[in-house]
């Protein structure tokens, strides 16, 4: 999402591609101005589920950006992350809950490309609502999830999420 246009700076850059992922609402009306004064090409896509990603990968190439073969190698990845995340699950599969932001706890629902990583992994999502959601903590508590898994987060993160009480053992666990 791009918040806050700086018009001015994108001005100065010239740029031939923007790539924006547009919030809820669609694009930010500065942006669509600013491609109509600078006629760069503009490139927007939600980044929800794998499917939305390759969309994205589909449409910088159509653009111009990066090299076919890459591009080529991604979507065959993520598309095989697709397939495996739609497999059955079998009973037992650690529920995971998968955090972008501790404060406050923004999580990934059902929908989300983290969803699917998680869903590939083997595991199920322990959160029941759709799309990126921000929680409570005593929501996040009483998710009661088998594990924790904090995106990009730090070491005073995961102490945050560890001194929660946690009605039994959740595992805390961080990803790059």
């Amino acid at each position: 999402a791009l918040d806050g246009v700086d018009a001015e700076r994108i001005a100065r850059l010239q740029p031939a591609v923007v790539v924006v992922q547009p919030s809820a609402t669609g694009v930010d009306p500065g942006v669509l101005a600013l491609q109509e004064r600078l006629s760069f090409t503009l490139v927007t896509h939600r980044l929800d589920g794998a499917g939305d990603v390759i969309a994205a990968i589909d449409a910088l190439e159509a653009a111009g950006v990066g090299e076919a073969s890459r591009a080529a190698a991604h979507r065959d990845a993520l598309g095989m992350l697709a397939e495996s995340a739609a497999l059955p699950r079998p009973e037992g599969s650690p529920r995971t809950l998968v955090l972008h932001a501790v404060d406050p706890f923004a999580a990934a629902g059902a929908g989300t490309y983290l969803d699917e990583v998680v869903r590939a992994a083997g595991g199920v999502n322990a959160l029941p609502r759709t799309g990126w959601c921000t929680l409570g903590a005593e929501e996040v508590v009483g998710l009661d999830p088998d594990v924790v898994l904090l995106v990009t987060g730090g070491i005073a993160d995961i102490g945050a999420l560890e001194q929660l009480p946690w009605p039994r053992s959740t595992t805390v666990r961080t990803l790059d």
